[in-house]
């Protein structure tokens, strides 16, 4: 470990214009993982306009409106810790900002392998000659995946010989092998050899977010090894002692055994012993209550204090939450003219390629015919419409943003509405509570507060963990409770019964008016009161909603606290209204009955800091961490997004258009046609980059 020489003055300003700074920092260019760790404080920061790190003059350049000025300085120590005070918090840096999993992707190493071989193959060409024939083979080589797709294609077109349309339309690869063969029996290789330089670069940046699966695979991929790796201790007949059963294989009648701290994973009726069960997992209640024998446990209770002994009667193939709708990204829709103008295309565009191509080819116009063969705009546009951009990835990422697929940011391009669970509010405010007493009460000022740290006491919960955390820094004197019932059968409401020591029998009922929870005391013969817990709004959750309506996006709050029977169904319902409508629909949400809402939404939005959705967060689209600004920028990237879209396909169109017509033209060799078709979806790919640059997302800037 060693000091810093400028750890008293670790930064420079070296220009101070109205609303923009340049500051000078070694570190900026010693330091990989100061330079991530400062980008990341950076992109977290949403007041700032712009801002640009440059590692090789280790300078940092700040735009920000004239009004936050005053902020800069603290910003700067945020973003400035010493890299070479600690050589563990460098590792740890580093290790933070790490590349993501995308680069190991198979798509992304196949292409980076193409790649870099026929780079290699191309400069050892140029400086030792091969001979014709090997690089002839060479290039043949290259070609084996081609040449392997299209007999793929016809394989099966002569399995379905019968299907109309596979009669008269020639296989997608055809003219992508004519033009291979016509490079290499031209003795074109190493142009050939370019041409999958090139290629394999658009297609490594490609496939960095490209993820054609959807996320609904992943989730039921999770189902898989869910049932697989949790173990539940069932009675044997066979044996005297418990047997370590996967849950999976738990059949409905089979008996095991439930400890403190467990989750219920199969809907359980209770046998032998009592719990104190919370809802929280399965559906964000913070009611705990007591399960006697009789009582059926829903999948998902956590148990929070006991031992018992449970008989399932419900599989978990059987589980009505995992019976979801499979959440693939859907294709984009074709108008009727849309349609009609790609049939004709691939019905005439073809055939016309191949017989000029055979005429050029038989006159002498080998240009020409490279010209003809390489004109394919439709497929190249596609490729540019699904490009990926690794820098916004990982800089996404780095701020706790995971995006599945590059997909999901068109449909956030074209949200309406965004639908919040009232469960995750817990991340975006604090609930407070008011003690109501009535004009005529035996209650004292108190007492309501009193009588609930009761009910947790009896039923040992976690103050901090049950009725919304309220209780966990209150220090008030318990009453004893001689009995206690529960009543939660009803799907609009849930009340205990209580009689305490002291002589005091009350009836605590929970409802709900709008995001508040309403907790009502009741008396044989009058009303004590009541406590009004009412969920208060972080900072970062208004801006984030005013973000939205200045894009065009509506924020709306689903479910309730108090009622929880039919809460999947009202939250599924909720989606499919607003989708029948016409809107676009995210869903924001943590619990495990969000999961149907969720899957139903044209964008799935879960949390990384979310233990109780550990379940949920394999169906989301796009999983955050605590900072809800990102959401807006999201969209915001979204619609530059496709803006960048549009801007390729007219680059790669007009293009090819005008390189075709040029061949028949002028005269161009065919290392000269063979870049200047591939140029067009490499500076494609590296526009979508640009356009998806986490800096250019700030609302201030678009």
């Amino acid at each position: 470990m060693t000091t810093s020489i400028l750890a008293d003055n670790p930064w420079q300003i070296r220009s101070d214009l109205y609303g923009r700074l340049r500051i000078f920092h070694p570190g900026l260019s010693d330091s990989p993982g100061l330079r991530r760790h400062c980008s990341g404080v950076l992109h977290r920061t949403h007041w700032l306009l712009s801002h640009r790190i440059n590692g090789l003059s280790g300078t940092l350049v700040l735009r920000f409106p004239a009004n936050e000025q005053n902020k800069i300085d603290l910003l700067l120590r945020r973003c400035f810790v010493d890299p070479f005070a600690d050589s563990s918090f460098e590792s740890l840096l580093s290790a933070e900002s790490s590349t993501t999993d995308i680069v190991r992707s198979s798509p992304f190493l196949s292409a980076l392998k193409t790649g870099a071989t026929c780079s290699s193959i191309l400069l050892i060409n140029s400086l030792v000659p091969f001979p014709p024939l090997a690089l002839g083979l060479a290039a043949t080589i290259f070609c084996f995946p081609l040449l392997r797709e299209f007999w793929s294609q016809m394989r099966d077109r002569w399995l379905s010989s019968g299907n109309a349309v596979a009669s008269y339309l020639l296989p997608s690869s055809s003219v992508e092998v004519a033009l291979s063969a016509t490079l290499i029996s031209s003795g074109l290789a190493q142009e050939l050899l370019v041409d999958n330089l090139l290629g394999s670069t658009t297609s490594a940046l490609q496939s960095l977010s490209k993820n054609t699966d959807g996320s609904s695979l992943e989730f039921f991929d999770f189902l898989e090894r869910f049932k697989t790796s949790v173990f539940l201790s069932c009675e044997s007949q066979e044996q005297n002692e418990p047997q370590l059963v996967p849950i999976g294989d738990v059949q409905v009648g089979q008996r095991y055994e439930i400890n403190n701290k467990c989750h219920i994973y199969l809907t359980s009726k209770l046998v032998e012993g009592e719990l104190v069960v919370l809802n929280n997992l399965a559906d964000g209640s913070k009611l705990p209550f007591r399960a006697c024998p009789g009582y059926h446990l829903p999948f998902g209770a956590t148990v929070l204090h006991g031992s018992a002994i449970a008989e399932v009667t419900t599989a978990f193939v059987d589980i009505p939450v995992f019976k979801i709708q499979n959440t693939l990204f859907e294709e984009e829709s074709l108008t009727e003219y849309q349609q009609s103008v790609s049939s004709l295309y691939r019905l005439f565009v073809p055939p016309i390629q191949l017989g000029l191509a055979a005429w050029s080819l038989f006159s002498g116009f080998t240009e020409r015919a490279i010209g003809v063969l390489a004109f394919n705009p439709a497929q190249d546009s596609e490729r540019s419409r699904m490009s990926s951009a690794e820098t916004a990835l990982i800089d996404m990422r780095l701020n706790s943003v995971h995006i599945s697929d590059i997909r999901a940011l068109k449909t956030l391009s074209d949200l309406n509405t965004l639908l919040i669970s009232i469960d995750a509010l817990q991340y975006f405010g604090n609930y407070s509570y008011s003690e109501i007493l009535p004009s005529v009460t035996s209650a004292q000022p108190g007492d309501m507060l009193r009588m609930l740290s009761s009910v947790a006491d009896y039923l040992r919960a976690d103050p901090t963990t049950v009725f919304w955390g309220v209780l966990g820094a209150q220090s008030v004197e318990a009453w004893p409770v001689d009995h206690l019932e529960i009543t939660s059968d009803q799907p609009e409401c849930c009340a205990y019964n209580v009689d305490f020591s002291n002589g005091k029998s009350v009836r605590i009922q929970f409802s709900n008016d709008s995001d508040d929870v309403i907790i009502r005391f009741e008396g044989q013969a009058e009303t004590l009161g009541s406590l009004l817990i009412r969920w208060i709004p972080d900072p970062d959750y208004d801006q984030m909603v005013n973000d939205l309506a200045f894009l065009g996006v509506s924020v709306q709050v689903v479910g309730t606290h108090a009622a929880r029977l039919r809460e999947p169904n009202n939250r599924l319902l909720s989606v499919s209204k607003r989708r029948q409508a016409g809107e676009k629909v995210a869903y924001l949400g943590n619990v495990i009955d969000d999961i149907s809402a969720m899957a139903a939404a044209e964008v799935a939005i879960g949390f990384e800091e979310d233990p109780d959705g550990f379940i949920s967060k394999t169906v989301c689209d796009v999983i955050l961490a605590s900072d809800l600004n990102w959401l807006p920028r999201l969209i915001a990237l979204g619609r530059n997004y496709e803006r960048s879209v549009q801007v390729n396909t007219n680059l790669i169109v007009s293009s090819s258009i005008i390189l075709t017509l040029a061949a028949f033209v002028f005269t161009l060799n065919p290392l000269q046609l063979i870049f200047l078709f591939n140029a067009p979806g490499v500076i494609a790919e590296l526009n979508t980059l640009r356009s998806l640059s986490p800096n250019c997302s700030r609302l201030r800037s678009i």
